[in-house]
């Protein structure tokens, strides 16, 4: 939001950051100042979380600072004043051409620095660092942006939930392989089919067209027809998968 009014009226652009955990709005107050706007932030040792307003200050030092007391009176200065300036727009609203537009699998916006190994925690996209003199923050091609604390409170999040999830399929895998085990014991011709064949000429490498290779697909496709004839194999494997499970979940829930 404090990016929009930043690239739209630039210098009449007004944002306000209170009480709050991370650095949220930290690069939004820097991109405002930039623009010739202004910030008005709560104090931090007036505020029960002060983070977030002192990380406003850091990115936006000429920001005004009002307690708690002051904070109604200040916003509404605060957009006397701004409705007072001459609009100036500092910053290019146009962003430059959206990543699909660019044909450059190194895709950078204009203020974007250099591309990350990172994966955006809410949609997966890469991420980008964009470099100020004030702050530094992450963003994907898609928009979500980050402060360096935020991600690195996204990222904890995104690891837990995948590991929650590595948990819930490392439980399922355990009652599948049991139940085959239990078909394998009583009825083992219900477990292997055609498709078993089929699914290993499809993992089977491409050989020289001319050359006859059927018998190779073949016994590929009987050693893993054998393998889920195997009770004992099966529940080795669901033995191990449960192993792994409940130390994840010891892991996970542990206070």
């Amino acid at each position: 939001m404090f990016a929009s009014i930043a690239t739209t009226i630039g210098s009449r652009a007004a944002g306000v950051v209170l009480s709050g955990m991370l650095d949220d709005g930290a690069a939004g107050s820097a991109l405002i100042a930039a623009a010739g706007g202004r910030m008005l932030v709560q104090d931090p040792q007036s505020t029960r979380f002060p983070s977030m307003p002192a990380a406003a200050l850091a990115a936006a030092p000429d920001a005004w600072i009002a307690g708690d007391a002051d904070l109604a009176g200040g916003i509404s200065e605060l957009a006397e004043y701004c409705a007072r300036q001459q609009q100036e727009v500092t910053m290019a609203a146009d962003e430059g051409p959206m990543m699909t537009e660019s044909g450059d699998v190194a895709f950078l916006r204009p203020q974007e620095t250099r591309l990350t190994r990172m994966a955006c925690p809410d949609c997966g996209g890469v991420l980008a660092e964009v470099s100020m003199p004030t702050v530094s923050w992450f963003q994907c091609h898609v928009g979500h942006q980050f402060g360096p604390a935020s991600l690195a409170a996204a990222q904890a999040d995104a690891v837990e939930f995948k590991a929650w999830a590595a948990l819930a399929a490392l439980e399922e895998q355990v009652v599948g392989l049991e139940h085959l085990a239990d078909l394998a014991e009583d009825r083992p011709e219900a477990i292997t089919s055609n498709a078993v064949t089929q699914r290993a000429r499809a993992e089977t490498p491409p050989h020289d067209p001319l050359a006859d290779d059927g018998d190779e697909i073949d016994e590929a496709a009987g050693t893993q027809a054998i393998a889920l004839r195997d009770p004992a194999a099966l529940r080795a494997r669901a033995e191990a998968a449960k192993s792994f499970a409940e130390q994840l979940r010891a892991r996970l829930t542990q206070p």
